[in-house]
């Protein structure tokens, strides 16, 4: 006998299925991702803003710039007759950039730093490179520093090796670069510029290797002056002159690379013979 309330037998209900929650953990990622460069450009905007509050002001560079200079005598016709200098500071002549041989100013970016039109006062790749070898072996050891970055070790910090001057160097670049244009730069920084032998800046170096002014070197003789400021030293013409001119073959290899001359001007160049003029002291 059967009653119309007997419990009817039948299969219990399945489970919903679990809701996707791949789409909430990305959601999630995301933003804590956004959060903490938020944090970390925030961070990075105070830091860079403390740091350079206690650095030289960028536009201090023109006046920080060595003053001492070769004193020069001429007669009536514009020949030199005598010139003087500090023989404990060197040998100075101060020239604009437009007076200066176009040879050796792309002799000197293609040696020096071969992307100094498209940077910003530092290199990016380069000074992380620099910064992972400063860290690995506890000083700075690696080059690459741009032209900013150099003039400003001349000008503008003390030579210690620390990671903290590798930082202020690589802000005052930056912030250099914001206030001159590249020519501006260039300018300075060849007039700064150590070729050994007492010679500061293009100007003197052209006359204490070649006996003329920066207007008038060759490409032969631009390349051999832009590769002397790295190891002045070492490259010296007089004194180690197989060095100097492998130095001289690398420098029109570079500009060759870079486009700036071609091959056979790099070869005629090479085969110049280089007259150099007696160094006095």
């Amino acid at each position: 006998m059967t009653h119309r309330f007997d419990l009817v037998s039948r299969e219990p209900a399945a489970p919903p299925p679990p809701r996707p929650t791949f789409g909430r953990g990305l959601l999630s990622g995301a933003l804590v991702f956004l959060v903490l460069a938020v944090f970390a450009l925030g961070a990075s905007i105070i830091g860079y803003a403390l740091i350079a509050a206690d650095l030289p002001a960028p536009g201090e560079l023109r006046n920080r710039a060595s003053t001492f200079q070769t004193t020069r005598i001429y007669d009536r016709e514009g020949n030199l007759l005598n010139e003087t200098f500090d023989p404990n500071a060197g040998r100075r002549t101060v020239v604009p950039l437009t007076e200066m041989s176009p040879f050796l100013v792309q002799a000197t970016i293609a040696t020096e730093d071969a992307n100094f039109y498209a940077h910003r006062g530092i290199d990016p790749v380069a000074l992380v490179r620099a910064l992972y070898y400063a860290v690995r072996e506890g000083d700075v050891v690696s080059g690459g520093s741009t032209i900013p970055q150099q003039l400003v070790k001349m000008v503008m910090l003390s030579p210690e090796r620390t990671i903290r001057r590798k930082v202020n160097e690589a802000i005052l670049s930056a912030e250099i670069s914001r206030r001159y244009n590249k020519e501006q730069i260039l300018e300075i920084y060849l007039n700064e510029l150590s070729y050994g032998n007492l010679a500061y800046g293009a100007d003197a170096a052209a006359e204490t290797y070649f006996g003329k002014e920066v207007r008038d070197l060759t490409l032969a003789e631009a390349a051999l002056l832009a590769g002397l400021p790295q190891l002045p030293a070492y490259y010296d013409p007089y004194s180690h002159p197989d060095r100097a001119k492998a130095r001289q073959e690398v420098v029109l290899g570079l500009m060759v690379e870079q486009g700036m001359i071609s091959g056979d001007e790099a070869d005629a160049a090479w085969a110049e013979p280089l007259a150099y003029q007696p160094v006095e002291f």
